[in-house]
């Protein structure tokens, strides 16, 4: 008789997995109770040649549990069972460490099947892990088999975040997005759904954002044009649609809202900012349908405006002879406006009383 422990040892040193006695019932199974990991470095250790290379040995462990499983399944953590499972499993997630290690084997074993959230976790909406993992990997070389299959785990990843209140790690994890297009689009929808978050109190989350992950000014900006226009900040709508590049939707904003505003209440200062730099390349004018017709004819008006009153305000000091020249050269600016100003689109009667005080107002330059 010899003790049950001693012969699997033997039978382990002399490389024999399974040792077959004189019937079923006393078959000496040298794996029995132990977990994947133990079951492997057991083949690594004395089943396999001692000439064999980890892929070999690993082929030999694979075998051993699909085909004539005498040993545990690589069954991840969650699991596992404790005592090895001789169940081949065709149908389950195996361990991804056990991926890792075929992946070592193999470069072209599946970095999907490896990074799925059954192969590590219970949880089947968990990319934590996954995500991290596979920048590991895509740094050492390995790559997914389609790019489609890389961005999809960003957007899981990234949504998990967002889910959390972590929006600006989220923004972060779909940078690495391949596609062009799907990047900019995911990146501007969580900007959309998380900008009013961005208040004076966290200002440094947004220098971040820009600095930092270096997110273009314009998908933060088209993200806070979206709120303004919910708050009803017209101003604050113009100046984010300028810097998202929008000009023809800052050009509407600008004349059908702050433009008569400005005129009224005769503080074109702001105004004329936002015309400036609507005017300043002929790229972005090109770009406005009804500038000629709308903001240009602002813009004048204010240019008009500012050189009379300068004039006016210097008349005492100036010699007669260049006061006169002075006026002579803005006559035909001033007759212009006074053509141009019916052109003015009027829907709103704010917007008629904005053009009658310039009417008014290029009557009283005429005069001058």
């Amino acid at each position: 008789f010899i003790d049950p422990d001693r012969l699997k040892l033997f039978s382990l040193v002399a490389g024999q997995p399974v040792q077959n006695g004189s019937s079923e019932a006393v078959t000496t199974n040298t794996l029995t109770g132990l977990d994947w990991q133990r079951s492997l470095s057991q083949h690594l250790w004395y089943l396999a040649s001692p000439l064999a290379s980890v892929p070999d040995t690993l082929a030999m462990y694979e075998q051993a549990w699909r085909l004539q499983p005498y040993c545990a399944r690589p069954q991840p953590k969650y699991s596992e069972d404790p005592e090895g499972c001789l169940d081949d499993g065709l149908d389950s997630s195996l361990d991804i460490k056990y991926h890792i290690i075929k992946l070592y084997s193999d470069r072209s074993h599946s970095l999907e099947s490896t990074l799925t959230p059954a192969s590590h976790t219970s949880d089947p909406l968990d990319f934590r892990t996954s995500w991290f993992i596979y920048r590991i990997l895509e740094s050492l070389g390995y790559k997914m088999s389609s790019v489609a299959s890389h961005d999809k785990l960003c957007l899981e990843f990234a949504s998990q975040l967002e889910k959390l209140g972590l929006w600006h790690w989220a923004v972060f994890v779909l940078l690495h997005i391949q596609d062009t297009g799907m990047r900019k689009q995911s990146v501007e929808r969580v900007l959309g759904s998380s900008v009013a978050n961005l208040d004076d109190t966290n200002q440094h989350r947004e220098q971040w954002i820009l600095e930092t992950l270096r997110v273009p000014v314009p998908w933060l900006a088209k993200a806070k044009a979206v709120l303004a226009r919910v708050q009803g900040n017209h101003e604050e709508l113009a100046q984010q649609l300028l810097k998202a590049e929008d000009w023809s939707e800052a050009h509407k904003v600008i004349v059908e809202e702050l433009a008569p505003s400005a005129i009224l209440s005769q503080d074109p200062q702001s105004l004329l900012a936002f015309l400036q730099q609507l005017s300043s390349e002929e790229e972005i004018i090109q770009q406005i349908p009804g500038w000629d017709t709308e903001g240009k004819i602002y813009l004048e008006f204010l240019s008009v405006g500012s050189a009379v009153d300068k004039v006016l305000q210097n008349n005492s000091d100036m010699d007669p002879n260049l006061l006169r020249y002075e006026f002579e050269r803005l006559k035909p600016l001033v007759t212009n406006l006074c053509r141009s100003i019916g052109n003015l689109p009027v829907n709103t009667s704010k917007q008629r009383l904005a053009q009658s005080e310039i009417a008014k107002q290029a009557a009283h330059y005429m005069r001058a």
